[in-house]
């Protein structure tokens, strides 16, 4: 092997320093490993590389996070350096501490994924952020909240200034749903007309996962380059109790007598009950916004479906609804009041779908048909 004179210099003089009687081997290790370390210094900063996504929607978090593993893979087929902490779940924060603030030997860099933080106790909160703050240099931090933090939050606040990117996601409505049903479409390598996307959204609600399954056979079926249409989104845009379930939602809103009868017959064939909850918060929605557009002296579809941003198809349809039962605004608020409630309550355990859904055909029944 070559060395250069800097090199022999070295290890002659680290020799006679010492005193050890070292081989040139055992020196060449010490000599790598010591040019690894002032080269890892010389090319990171002196902060972690941190990320914060929050937010009501977990969908396109979830895709951020995928992405970041797969291009730390690409680079670390071993899958050494990247590290996973659930905070939702009982972890021991000593350990995250550990694999914080230990140092690397043979990665430039390191991945750290920590979800939920704000799952923790105010506290353990303060201690989060000491730990996020002094975090080895060579980490990328990707921290991410699936749900809205409280604003006044210490760690909140800590993490808004520290991220080096932060992103907040909410559940896309009208336009923006239709947009990114758009780009998702792109990916997989077809388009997606308007109508098609209004129709995608009719037929299974607004869950993004769900959306993707759906658009994703579909894409399948029309083949790279192809177009999803109204038809096609028809032979994927839903199971075959699509019309049963979207039937049912229109049931659930609007408080018919028989919908309890309705919605046990759904439960005892095993219908999606977080599907029908979704349903049936995006109809009222619908509605409520119908129901302003004739407050305002809108009455024409197509003027609605255009102030609404909504498919004509889907206007055409409120309408009828709201021409056969008369839905005040408090009333309908009412209904999204109580779907809201019981997604929450589902989210945290304190319900079931199923009784959730039948409490709300309760209180529809109730709320409407009240004398």
């Amino acid at each position: 092997m070559m060395y250069n004179g800097k090199y022999h210099h070295g290890f002659a003089r680290l020799k006679r320093r010492s005193g050890v009687n070292f081989s040139e081997g055992e020196f060449s290790f010490v000599f790598r490993i010591t040019a690894r370390f002032a080269y890892r210094e010389s090319k990171l900063s002196d902060k972690v590389m941190l990320l914060f996504f929050y937010g009501e929607e977990t969908f396109r978090p979830a895709e951020k996070i995928r992405s970041l593993k797969k291009k730390f893979l690409k680079k670390n087929p071993s899958g050494a350096g990247l590290s996973e902490f659930d905070l939702s779940e009982d972890v021991d924060l000593g350990d995250l501490r550990r694999e914080l603030s230990a140092v690397g030997l043979f990665t430039e860099r390191r991945l750290v994924l920590v979800k939920d933080p704000f799952a923790r106790s105010a506290e353990e909160q303060r201690v989060l952020r000491d730990i996020f703050a002094a975090a080895d240099p060579a980490i990328v931090l990707a921290v991410w909240q699936r749900s809205l933090p409280r604003k006044q939050a210490v760690l909140f606040r800590y993490l808004l200034s520290a991220a080096d990117r932060h992103l907040e996601f909410a559940p896309p409505k009208g336009v923006k749903l239709r947009r990114f049903l758009g780009e998702r479409a792109r990916e997989y390598g077809v388009s997606l007309s308007t109508p098609a996307a209004e129709e995608l959204i009719a037929a299974t609600g607004e869950d993004l996962f769900a959306l993707d399954t759906r658009l994703a056979q579909a894409a399948a079926y029309v083949g790279c380059g192809g177009e999803i249409t109204v038809e096609t989104v028809r032979l994927f845009g839903a199971d075959t109790r699509a019309g049963d379930i979207f039937s049912l939602a229109e049931r659930l809103v609007g408080g018919e007598p028989a919908t309890l009868t309705h919605l046990e017959n759904f439960f005892i064939s095993d219908g999606d009950g977080y599907r029908l909850l979704s349903l049936a918060a995006y109809q009222t929605r619908i509605l409520l916004s119908v129901t302003d557009c004739f407050s305002a002296g809108l009455s024409d579809r197509y003027a609605i479906a255009k102030h609404c941003q909504i498919h004509p198809f889907v206007a055409g349809k409120a309408i009828k609804i709201l021409s056969a039962r008369r839905f005040s605004r408090r009333r309908l608020r009412a209904v999204l009041r109580r779907l809201a409630e019981i997604d929450l309550a589902v989210k945290t355990g304190r319900t079931d779908i199923e009784r959730g859904l039948f409490s709300l055909a309760c209180l529809a029944g109730g709320v409407f048909h009240r004398k």
